[in-house]
């Protein structure tokens, strides 16, 4: 009998690169800890040192996080794991990635707010020695960041990606939304305004 061979990642990029980013939480919670190879359990309340995030005071609506090699690389595919070890709502919303120094995004659209890859594929493989990754909002959680971002020359299979992440969270045939809508409006009467995305979730 054959052995059915798990697929496997291509060279994540990011482990090469130099990371910075316009706003860091704290020396726990740095832009080069997306790069560790290490996805926080959604929910687990166990990412110190192993995810980035901003500070929700100053950067909420938008931060960026930028990689810089020394030598040029092939870029084809950038993969996103929202922060959801504490809040879901901490994953970014809207984003727009630029390529070295252009001034119009190679690629813009919309992240969702769960636990898991996400890919952000460039229309063609390009060469860089920069990229830029600019997110201009969020789902509205304390801190917004990522557990993980991957960079990719050639796109990895869904298989390899979903491999790496754990969940804590029911199934959805498990979960009762007629609570969950409860609990939503009992949440909106408790703190009003200030739960801005309940209709989202409703």
């Amino acid at each position: 009998a054959s052995e059915t061979k798990s697929p496997s990642l291509p060279e994540n990029l990011t482990a090469k690169a130099r990371i910075t980013a316009s706003s860091e939480y704290s020396p726990k919670y740095q832009a080069k800890f997306v790069a560790d190879g290490v996805i926080p359990d959604d929910g687990g309340k166990q990412d110190l040192g192993h995810a980035w995030c901003v500070n929700g005071n100053t950067h909420r609506a938008g931060a960026e996080i930028t990689f810089a090699w020394d030598q040029p690389v092939t870029v084809a595919e950038v993969v996103y794991y929202g922060r959801t070890a504490w809040f879901v709502e901490e994953c970014w919303k809207d984003y727009q990635l630029f390529v070295d120094d252009a001034s119009t995004p190679a690629a813009t659209g919309r992240l969702e707010m769960l636990h898991g890859p996400q890919r952000v594929k460039l229309p063609a493989p390009m060469t860089a020695r920069r990229l830029r990754l600019k997110f201009t909002s969020s789902y509205g959680g304390p801190n917004p960041g990522a557990s993980e971002i991957q960079i990719f020359a050639t796109s990895p299979p869904d298989a390899a990606l979903y491999r790496l992440v754990k969940t804590n969270r029911p199934p959805v045939d498990e979960a009762d939304p007629a609570a969950l809508r409860a609990l939503i409006r009992e949440l909106q009467l408790i703190h009003g305004v200030k739960y801005a995305t309940a209709a989202d979730h409703l």
